[in-house]
């Protein structure tokens, strides 16, 4: 599949045009909450923290990069909230383990808007545009990127070998 989107060319940062309506931040809020509460209540989630525990309790990790995860503000996207979900159990899991370390959280997707900052804000994540996702890849990273339309397995070899990369 190929994905073209609208971008305001009269302004210098060109930023996407979206054809959907963007949900209003409460809205976002409560879906991200009920997703995020259902994933943590499930047996996938136990069993990803299990395989942490046991695969990765040796790596020295310091950031977590979430890369074309998509939007939470726009509509019929579950699919962003599990793997952002993901991500927070991801950073709770290394937040427990290394409690003096401090550990950077970014997330970079063309789709995301200002109340997605929000949102990922709140729950300890940052923002960011292309290509500092990329740039950010290192040997103490976790990068995360289900189902992407680019190939992130591809440039993140080219760019680094991080810890984990899901």
């Amino acid at each position: 599949m190929h994905r073209v989107y609208r971008v305001d060319s009269s302004s210098e940062i060109k930023k996407i045009i979206y054809d959907e309506k963007i949900k209003e931040r409460e809205v976002v809020d409560q879906n991200f909450r009920k997703k995020r509460l259902a994933w943590e209540d499930g047996e996938t989630c136990k069993n990803f923290k299990s395989t942490l525990s046991s695969s990765a309790s040796g790596h020295d990790i310091n950031k977590i990069i979430g890369l074309a995860c998509g939007s939470l503000s726009l509509p019929n996207n579950d699919c962003a909230a599990s793997q952002t979900a993901l991500l927070v159990t991801l950073r709770s899991w290394l937040k427990e383990r290394d409690q003096d370390k401090i550990v950077f959280c970014y997330i970079q997707d063309p789709l995301n808007t200002p109340v997605d900052k929000e949102v990922l804000a709140d729950v300890g994540f940052e923002m960011i545009d292309d290509p500092r996702g990329w740039l950010e890849a290192d040997e103490w990273s976790v990068v995360l990127s289900v189902a992407p339309n680019v190939p992130v397995k591809e440039i993140i070899a080219d760019i680094a070998r991080p810890a984990i990369l899901i």
